[in-house]
């Protein structure tokens, strides 16, 4: 398997691809941002928003939150996570590994160190994402009824959050051994 992502970062890591890649970044943060709104739902969530954008909740701030939420948003949560959050998640996790690989395969062309760490962590970070989103539909499909999606959506969070921060640090990391590399 990771012989075939190093293949695939060296095939299509190239600059259009991840300008191509961050500009659909921004266009799904607009879309997600927006298609409450368009669904006409504009307060589907209240004042507690998506759960995807906490940082660090439990099970049963999950289901607080879900229940303040309308009808329209219990049920516009999985049609939203369906069709838009779980394409952006893959969209970012595409796009940061071939960005990563770039990075250091420019930054760090003799070390080889880095190549299981940029294509892993970004996919790992994505998938945690559509474990998450999968974990709090449930929640919403079963709602008010416990779920078991309430016990690992926090997890999923955690482990999507941490990853994000560590796909940021190989990112300014990458970015200094560049910039070190240049000033030599």
């Amino acid at each position: 398997m990771l012989a075939f992502l190093y293949r695939f970062a060296e095939r299509y890591a190239t600059g259009r691809n991840i300008l191509i890649g961050l500009g659909l970044i921004v266009f799904f943060n607009i879309v997600l941002g927006q298609l409450p709104a368009w669904l006409g739902a504009p307060d589907a969530f209240g004042s507690s928003g998506p759960p995807d954008l906490w940082y660090s909740y439990e099970g049963e701030a999950l289901y607080t939150a879900i229940g303040q939420w309308s009808e329209s948003g219990r049920k516009i949560y999985p049609l939203n996570s369906l069709l838009t959050d779980n394409l952006y998640a893959l969209t970012y996790g595409v796009t940061y590994l071939l960005l990563l690989w770039w990075l250091y395969s420019k930054s760090l062309p003799d070390k080889k160190w880095w190549k299981p760490w940029v294509v892993i962590l970004p996919l790992f970070t994505a998938f945690m994402d559509w474990v998450e989103n999968f974990s709090i539909s449930k929640v919403c499909a079963t709602y008010p009824n416990h779920s078991i999606g309430a016990e690992l959506a926090p997890w999923a969070s955690w482990l999507k959050w941490n990853g994000a921060a560590g796909v940021l640090l190989l990112l300014l990391l990458g970015l200094g051994a560049l910039v070190v590399g240049k000033v030599k």
